[in-house]
């Protein structure tokens, strides 16, 4: 089997996942929360987890198509630090489950297991994406008119812009820290010229969670914008 990976430095975890047969378990587990969901390409898996600090030197995964045969595996994994962690799988059979096992290496040489845990991987481009980004809040009027407002049922809220010809992409990333965006979704559908919204549905209502606006021309950043608070209902 090919297998290729790729390696992002945040997590996400509004994939749309692929259903797992009885039995099979996405996570998360313990220790580390480690869990799988599909995406967010074609014939992906990516694997989420927590970072508790300690004295982790790196992590180790291993997987394959049952749970007794973990026969493919990733070694020395950068960590980061007390935060979440992700790495996705890439190249593999669209619809075929696969298990995962994590294993975090201490220094020393100790080892601390979690797993192992299985997802489906994506048959199709999944339209959700996983974002870190370094944010600064500013208080002046947001390019393209961005704001926020309450969706219509609890738990969503509206990303509102107006776009214009200097951008013809827009993306949109959020999280519940004002530093690091944990989602986010690609190419929202707009019409150019024109108002615009679009709903980030399955939060949780009380939390506060933090919107940014990336917008792009031909695939070159126009802007990322300061982020917007607000608190779901």
């Amino acid at each position: 089997m090919k297998r290729f990976f790729s390696f992002f430095l945040a997590i996400s975890l509004f994939f749309v996942a692929v259903p797992l047969a009885y039995g099979e378990s996405a996570g998360p587990v313990e220790p580390y929360e480690f869990m799988a969901t599909s995406g967010p390409k074609t014939g992906t898996i990516t694997l989420t987890w927590k970072d508790t600090g300690g004295n982790v030197n790196y992590y180790n995964l291993l997987y394959g198509t049952s749970e007794d045969k973990l026969t493919n595996g990733v070694i020395r994994i950068k960590r980061l630090p007390d935060q979440p962690n992700t790495f996705t799988v890439s190249l593999l059979s669209p619809g075929q489950t696969y298990f995962f096992q994590l294993i975090a290496v201490q220094n020393g040489g100790a080892i601390v297991e979690s797993g192992p845990v299985g997802a489906r991987a994506a048959s199709t481009n999944l339209s959700n994406t996983t974002v870190s980004y370094f944010s600064q809040s500013n208080n002046y009027e947001m390019p393209y008119l961005f704001s926020l407002s309450y969706g219509n049922i609890p738990g969503t809220i509206k990303v509102n812009w107006f776009s214009n010809d200097s951008a013809n992409e827009y993306d949109v990333v959020y999280g519940t820290l004002p530093e690091t965006y944990q989602y986010g979704v690609l190419n929202l559908p707009f019409r150019q010229n024109l108002a615009n919204s679009f709903t980030i549905g399955a939060l949780t209502p009380g939390t506060t969670y933090y919107v940014a606006l990336v917008a792009k021309k031909d695939g070159a950043l126009v802007l990322w914008s300061s982020p917007l608070a607000i608190t779901a209902q």
